[in-house]
């Protein structure tokens, strides 16, 4: 059995629910949670490139369902945490809860018998961490993470597959961080069209699905940084991000309560050797009916324009 085992630490502030939020110490980053996020990636990539049916099944095959058990494993641990309550006057997220402070390290297990099943999943990890973030406010900068040591089977240091992507990105500046982000993810879309086309499920769809697919038709990513250099921290480049954002936040085609409705835009922070560096990722499907993806790309558009020189990663085409 290959194990995989990944120091995660925390780059901005990491919100995990709980039963007893005054002792978070003991929630730690949850195996389900990361689950979850691994399960959404695997579908927002691979949703482009099959039937939902297909999907379906292929994600049932690697992480399980309420009748086949999942081919791969996860299993965390707390290294080291730091716990701080969230203050309004001090941060921009306004999130009245505890929270792990920037620096909390954890410790991640995937293992399976399955070595391709395996690299899915690795793929979806790195998905989740590199675009992504985990636990409350994620999509506003809550709880991005980097990787810090990546480990083969308790050898240190250890390589994994060509195929697969460099877990922890570098870069000088924005373009840098992009051309990084733009190698690798194409290493994954190679990864996950192979896969489906081995499964016999290779069909994308001419009409996309009404939730967030990661393909060149739906979504756009995007790298900022301070005009000349890196962020000198992650508030500095979420506080100038959420300046911009202001004059859009209200509109209902970002996410809402009433109705209730996720917001297709993903905002983090990405940390390298020389300084941090924001994320945001725009997709332009939607999980409400009768709304027009082409209104909800203006308004990233208008955004982008806002926000000043960023750099955009190239998303491979499916083929």
């Amino acid at each position: 059995m290959e194990e995989i085992i990944f120091e995660l630490e925390t780059v901005t502030p990491l919100f995990i629910a709980g039963a007893d939020q005054r002792n978070i110490e003991n929630e730690g980053l949850r195996a389900p949670s990361l689950r979850g996020l691994l399960r959404w990636w695997f579908r927002a990539i691979m949703g482009g490139m099959t039937s939902i049916d297909c999907l379906k099944i292929l994600e049932n095959e690697i992480f399980g369902s309420t009748k086949i058990s999942s081919t791969v494993k996860i299993k965390t641990t707390i290294e080291e945490i730091s716990s701080l309550k969230f203050i309004k006057e001090e941060y921009y997220m306004k999130y009245y809860r505890h929270c792990y402070a920037p620096g909390s390290k954890f410790e991640a297990y995937i293992y399976s018998r399955d070595k391709t099943k395996l690299n899915i999943a690795l793929c979806s990890l790195w998905a989740a961490i590199i675009l992504g973030g985990v636990g409350g406010r994620s999509r506003r900068g809550g709880g991005s993470l980097r990787v810090v040591k990546v480990n083969n089977n308790n050898t240190r240091h250890a390589q994994l597959d060509k195929s697969l992507p460099t877990f922890i990105i570098e870069g000088s500046n924005a373009k840098e961080v992009g051309n990084s982000i733009s190698e690798n993810l194409s290493k994954v879309y190679d990864l996950f069209a192979n896969y489906c086309k081995f499964q016999n499920c290779f069909c994308p769809p001419k009409t996309k699905p009404n939730f967030c697919i990661l393909s060149k038709e739906t979504a756009s990513i995007h790298v900022l940084q301070h005009p000349r250099d890196p962020y000198r921290d992650y508030k500095d480049g979420l506080n100038y991000v959420f300046q911009k954002y202001r004059q859009f936040k209200h509109s209902r085609l970002l996410g809402g309560i009433s109705p209730r409705k996720a917001s297709p835009l993903l905002i983090g922070i990405l940390k390298t050797n020389r300084g941090y560096f924001v994320k945001l990722v725009e997709f332009y499907t939607s999980v409400l009916q009768n709304e027009n993806q082409g209104d909800l790309k203006n308004i990233f558009d208008k955004l982008n324009k806002e926000l000043g020189k960023i750099e955009e990663i190239t998303i491979p085409e499916v083929r």
